[in-house]
């Protein structure tokens, strides 16, 4: 082999490498960022350890970045496009807001980014506020026994959600750092024997709403939660018979109206608590978000499916499903039930 061949025979592959290298540099380089401040209003003093979160300019959420010691926040590896950004303060009295001061989604202004570049936010200021609503949650009929584990959410007239607090063994929740605007509550009784409701005992159309006029104002909102019934069996795979773990059970009433789920165990087995007295239809998946489903009883549609009467009190047990039968859809979007929060809860 002559000198210097081996490196003139590798040569095109080396330049291959370093234009590989400079294209991914370069590619990296081409996403926007928003970068900004969060400081207290009072003091200009920093605030650290605040989430500060991204959304498209539909509104749906894309991934959040904390504050660091000095309040900064950098949300990078944006695509060129319009963006909201929200400064979220769970667990604090500031209150939250949308980019430019704006109190609720819709009136966010959406912030320009290109495909390089940073856009400067500047410093958001955040007023802290001694508003409040708290309460406690009983059983309804019998306001000595209190009901700990119901989530408590707290919604705008748009119906973002603002705060959640979990009772606890007081039946106790409380609810801080509220803006001046209107609000309503959902109390969500999901995990517990107790059926879910809107305030003031309505459903979602027609909650009343609770009002906040003065960053100290306080309102104590109580609730009695009716006793529900519920729904339980097995979920199994068809043709095996194995049990399908982690499969996802939703509960609607006549009314399509989502009202409760329960999640499959190691053995295939679920329960679905807090149902209201009445006819209920069943959407099962293979796990949660997926699009492999059907309705009980192998039925393609809500209309086809099978009803289950749940009674208050009382277990609808032996509602066994048989996932992959004749009923299974495909690329089925449950969220045609559920176009928002309010719907499914988080818990």
């Amino acid at each position: 082999m002559k000198e210097g061949s081996f490196s003139c025979r590798f040569l095109p592959l080396t330049l291959l490498l370093i234009f590989l290298v400079l294209f991914l540099a370069v590619a990296e380089t081409q996403a926007g960022a928003i970068e900004g401040y969060v400081k207290q209003a009072s003091d200009s003093a920093a605030i650290p350890n605040l989430w500060v979160d991204v959304y498209d300019d539909s509104g749906n959420w894309l991934f959040g970045d904390k504050t660091d010691v000095d309040g900064y926040y950098i949300l990078t590896d944006l695509a060129a496009g319009d963006y909201k950004v929200h400064y979220s303060t769970y667990g604090t009295n500031y209150v939250s807001q949308w980019y430019n001061n704006q109190a609720i989604k819709d009136d966010a202004n959406l912030v320009p980014v290109s495909e390089t570049g940073t856009v400067d936010l500047g410093i958001t200021s955040l007023v802290t506020s001694n508003a409040q609503i708290s309460g406690t949650i009983t059983v309804e009929g019998d306001s000595a026994t209190f009901i700990a584990g119901v989530y408590v959410h707290l919604f705008n007239e748009t119906y973002d959600l603002i705060r959640s607090d979990l009772t606890d063994e007081n039946g106790d929740y409380i609810l801080a750092g509220l803006g001046v605007g209107s609000y309503t509550l959902r109390f969500s009784a999901v995990a517990t024997d107790y059926v879910s409701e809107w305030y003031n005992d309505k459903e979602e159309e027609t909650a009343d709403l609770i009002t906040i006029s003065a960053l100290d104002d306080t309102h104590v909102v109580n609730a009695a939660l009716a006793l529900g019934g519920s729904i339980s069996g097995t979920v199994t795979y068809h043709g095996t018979g194995d049990p399908v773990v982690g499969a996802w059970i939703d509960a609607y009433d006549s009314n399509q109206v989502w009202r409760g789920y329960a999640e499959t165990n190691g053995n295939g087995e679920y329960q679905i608590k807090g149902l209201p007295a009445g006819p209920h239809k069943l959407q099962v998946f293979e796990s949660y978000g997926a699009s492999f489903n059907e309705w009980y009883q192998d039925a393609t549609s809500f209309a086809g499916a099978t009803e289950v009467t749940v009674t208050a009190g009382a277990d609808n047990s032996g509602k066994d499903v048989v996932l992959g039968g004749a009923g299974v859809l495909s690329d089925f979007n449950w969220l045609i039930f559920m176009p928002a929060l309010t719907h499914r809860p988080t818990p």
